[in-house]
């Protein structure tokens, strides 16, 4: 990636976003991190950053929250302990337990249902070990505090119990001297005090050579001795002696805790990562909550659509004041590739620029945007800006010096993987001699093909920007009425300065005013007045336009509500004839299903010509009756399209005219369209189908990863044998059969599922009940099968 200049990010204001992300950070890893974070041209990276953030936002939408505890870097405790027989400080190993209890907990959160959901979350944890006995291992020893348990070993619960009670002991002779001294009056104001680890008693000088003991101490005026008794040093060497004996005990304790900790090693720096990176996935999640942020598209193409986008700087900004942000919208694409933007001072010119840049490196950096979702981002590889007075007294440039000198690198070095951004182009320096050059390097940056977002009030520039493909005109509106700015951006005209307008508000003269105007060029004059006249009429024509449309959506709600009652009444009467067909098909194939069992009790009869000739005839009559029914379909169809019911699009959904079942277009060929119904794809004539305006039911929203195609077919199998499948398999199996039932318009289903467990019978009740078509599940009589078997009356 190549910026220019070199505080290019904080011309745009980057570093106020590092400033804030960093804020977020738990560790001083992720500070660090997002103190050196640059954007990336590579697209795959940068998708998967936003997918990542998106997820865990998803998390907190569904009312959760992410298992992370703060957590402190412990590469160099880690190599510590490599060491052999090195033994680390207890606040070190106490650092290893809260990582590993962390990793523990955040490689919990993904159970087998956030794995699927949180596929991009859940490619972080998926490799990592985890080792609950390293936890248990830890948790004998230290306690919530991070200090070793008293407990932690024999010898230290043995050590710990006699200083109890050798310093229980203390504190009664203690006592009983405190009192015996005072009765005598040897004490001073304080009493006691400590002093080289000891308790001892705060004597007045003329009494010090009353009580035995050492003198530890005297204070600074010398009128106070501090004295421990002879009665208590005894006592007290005891209690320092088995102190040494605690600590002894205590550093063996850790080194056995340490050389059990070694061959983890790498395990820890695992650990560390893994708290990194999801530290700063929160961070990001974060920062797009303050800003109200979503996840854009990443376009394959280098151009970019903004919708509805903020200023994220801008936005906390007025948030933290209660004012609102006004958003814009700039699209760069195809030949459109350069927006001159012109209006008045302080009307937002500058800001949209800047916001271009920020928002643009925010999503190359892998960070929510403060746009809505529609918004589409190209990736670039190059990043200029000339922002802002770049004057310079060490390098002896003056401010038009210093602007000249960003022109020249960048008609150097941009091409059509850049993005430039320009403030005030051509200003600095004599208008029409700054407006020409200016122009000629438009030219130059427009023919080396990069995209850029330059603001100016040259007229030169604008007219340039209208005869010249590859450019396009921009404003910020201006209220003529209160002479303030809207902060609103319209794309595609030109916009005036509106400099006597304002300096108008502002309180000149009249005459100070009219000598301006007649010091202005005629030509110059006469322009800017076209702009203003061209921009009330535009306003004046929204407003008239925005009437237009309101009544124009009255009528078309009238409009429809009368073609879609006309359109009910029509397919109602095509319903009741293709119901009626379908009756007597329903009527042919029971006396098919009677035929059969005529077959089977005659089959020893030697003369089967009558039999035959009567499958025949039924064989015929149920041709006739289906293919009077596709003749009403097609009848019905071909209604439709004349009436425009019958508009169908890839991508939408659709509606089975049998039974309303909702399945998403996927392509059309012909007479032929291929649906998806959940998780399932199959091709049905274009004459079963209607538009839909609602989306799939939650049926057929199955989980199951079925991946067939199920067709029309005149052979279907209406018999499904289950015996020796898992639930989790049958359950695929069953989905698909009963579609394809539903699809190739069969009456009765059966499924052999055996007795078993019953696991598989409660499977078949339980998804046939999500089917509207199912009306009754039954089982035979003992014979065929009882409770092994289960039919399906559809």
């Amino acid at each position: 990636m190549l910026t220019y200049p070199k505080d290019f990010y904080k011309k745009i204001e980057f570093d106020k976003i590092i400033e804030i992300l960093s804020g977020f950070a738990i560790s001083s890893l992720t500070r660090d991190y997002f103190s050196q974070l640059m954007p990336s041209d590579d697209k795959d990276w940068i998708k998967l950053q936003l997918a990542r953030v998106g997820e865990m936002n998803s998390i907190y939408s569904r009312g959760e929250s992410f298992p992370m505890r703060p957590y402190e870097p412990v590469e160099y405790d880690v190599a510590l302990l490599r060491k052999e027989g090195y033994v680390l400080e207890v606040e070190s190993i106490q650092k290893l337990y809260q990582l590993t209890k962390g990793a523990s907990e955040i490689v919990a959160f993904f159970n087998e249902e956030n794995q699927g959901v949180f596929p991009k979350l859940y490619e972080l944890v998926r490799d990592i070990p985890i080792h609950p006995e390293l936890i248990k291992h830890i948790d004998t020893i230290l306690d919530d505090e991070g200090l070793v348990k008293p407990n932690a070993s024999e010898r230290l619960l043995k050590i710990s119990r006699q200083i109890h009670s050798k310093e229980r002991e203390i504190d009664k002779v203690f006592s009983q001297e405190m009192a015996f001294f005072q009765a005598k009056g040897f004490l001073a104001d304080t009493k006691e005090s400590l002093r080289n680890g000891r308790r001892v008693f705060a004597v007045s000088s003329e009494h010090k050579r009353k009580i035995e003991g050492l003198i530890h101490d005297e204070s600074a005026t010398g009128k106070t001795a501090f004295i421990e008794p002879t009665s208590l040093v005894s006592l007290n060497n005891e209690v320092f002696n088995l102190y040494t004996e605690r600590k002894k005990e205590i550093y063996k304790i850790l080194k056995e805790l340490c050389t059990y900790l070694r061959p983890f090693s790498d395990t820890f720096i695992v650990y560390e990562k893994l708290h990194f990176e999801f530290d700063k996935i929160l961070c990001k999640k974060k920062l797009g909550s303050l800003i109200n942020a979503r996840i854009p598209k990443i376009s394959k193409k280098r151009q970019f659509k903004f919708v509805e986008a903020r200023n994220p700087i801008l936005l906390i900004k007025h948030d933290e004041k209660g004012l609102d942000t006004i958003p814009f919208d700039l699209e760069l694409y195809g030949k459109n590739r350069i927006v001159i933007l012109s209006g008045p001072n302080a009307g937002g010119k500058s800001v949209v620029m800047k916001s271009v840049g920020l928002l643009q490196t925010m999503v190359q950096c892998g960070l929510p945007v403060s746009v809505s979702e529609l918004s589409e981002f190209g990736i670039f590889e190059k990043f200029f800006a000339d922002i802002g007075d770049q004057q310079s007294i060490d390098d002896d440039l003056s401010t038009y010096s210093s602007h000249l000198k960003n022109m020249k690198v960048m008609t150097d070095e941009a091409d059509h993987k850049s993005l430039v951004l320009i403030d005030e182009f051509g200003a600095g320096t004599d208008p029409k001699i700054g407006g020409a050059i200016a122009e000629a390097l438009l030219k130059e940056l427009n023919a080396h093909k990069c995209h850029a977002v330059i603001t100016t009030h040259y007229s030169g520039l604008k007219f340039f920007a209208y005869n010249t493909s590859g450019l396009v005109n921009a404003c910020m509106e201006f209220d003529r009425i209160n002479l303030s700015p809207t902060f609103q951006l319209v794309v595609g005209k030109p916009g005036s300065s509106f400099a006597f307008e304002i300096a108008q508000k502002t309180g000149f003269d009249e005459s100070i005013l009219d000598y301006a105007k007649s010091k202005t060029g005629k030509q110059e004059l006469q322009l800017d007045e076209i702009l203003v006249k061209l921009q009330a009429e535009r306003q004046e024509l929204e407003l008239q336009m925005s009437k237009v449309i309101e009544e124009k959506d009255k009528l078309d709600v009238l409009i429809k509500s009368y073609e879609v009652m006309h359109r009910e009444m029509d397919y109602a009467k095509n319903q009741l004839k293709l119901d009626r067909q379908q009756m007597l098909l329903d009527l042919a194939n029971k006396k098919k299903e009677q035929t059969k069992l005529l077959e089977q009790k005659f089959h020893a009869l030697r003369n089967m010509a009558e039999l035959n000739e009567l499958k025949k005839s039924m064989a015929n009559e149920e041709k006739k009756i289906a293919s009077e029914i596709n003749h009403i379909k097609q009848n019905i169809h071909d209604d439709d399209k004349k009436r425009g019911a019958v508009n169908l699009e890839v991508g939408q959904y659709v509606k089975l005219r049998n039974g309303g079942t909702v399945a998403k277009l996927l392509q059309l060929e012909k007479d032929k369209a291929e649906l998806e119904l959940g998780n399932i794809k199959m091709w049905i004539p274009i004459v079963e189908i209607l538009p839909s305006e609602k989306k799939e039911d939650k049926h057929q929203g199955n989980t199951s990863s079925i991946k067939s195609n199920i067709v029309l077919d005149d052979h279907f199998d209406s018999t499904l044998d289950l015996r020796g499948y898992s639930v989790q398999e049958a359950e695929d199996f069953l989905h698909e059969f009963i579609d394809g039932a539903l699809i190739n318009n069969a009456f009765e289903l059966k499924v052999i599922h055996g007795v078993g467990s019953g696991a598989l019978k409660k499977l078949v009740k339980k998804i046939a009940k999500e089917y509207k078509s199912v009306k009754k599940i039954w089982h035979p009589e003992p014979d065929q099968g009882g409770d092994g078997v289960t039919y399906l009356s559809l």
